[in-house]
């Protein structure tokens, strides 16, 4: 039996190495973007309110040195946004926030060992940050 030109036996039976030169990196998509937005407006000495919008794109993504498609994630993007608050010198502050907007459906990897699993990214998620900084 003559094994596949990208595999190589290299020792005990279990170990095999693989060729994945010319390959993308594993979890390393192609091209990764963010674009945001965020306004300050200012309460003279009591504070600060803002906005945020920021929206991240990225390529397709492979899990596996092997390059298939079955063990990638096809591009997407994800859509956040929040509001907050902070007082005179930061000292504490308050964000209402969410993420995920669109609910966006993704895997953040993916593996093979028997039946093909997914760790799925987070859903749309809405959230409250309270903080104080001592």
């Amino acid at each position: 039996m003559q094994s596949a030109p990208d595999f190589e036996c290299s020792g005990p039976p279990a170990s095999f190495a693989y060729n994945a030169t010319g390959n993308r990196l594993t979890a390393a998509p192609h091209v990764s973007a963010l674009l945001a937005v965020q306004y300050d407006h200012h309460l003279g000495s009591d504070g600060v309110i803002y906005g945020r919008v920021d929206y991240s794109w990225q390529s397709r993504a492979f899990y596996d040195p092997t390059n298939v498609a079955i063990l990638s994630q096809r591009p997407y993007g994800l859509f956040n946004m929040a509001i907050g608050y902070r007082s005179p010198g930061d000292a504490w502050s308050a964000q209402i926030w969410a993420k995920n907007l669109a609910d966006e459906q993704y895997s953040i990897t993916t593996g093979a060992l028997g039946p093909i699993a997914a760790h799925a990214g987070p859903p749309r998620t809405i959230g409250i940050t309270l903080a104080h900084d001592w």
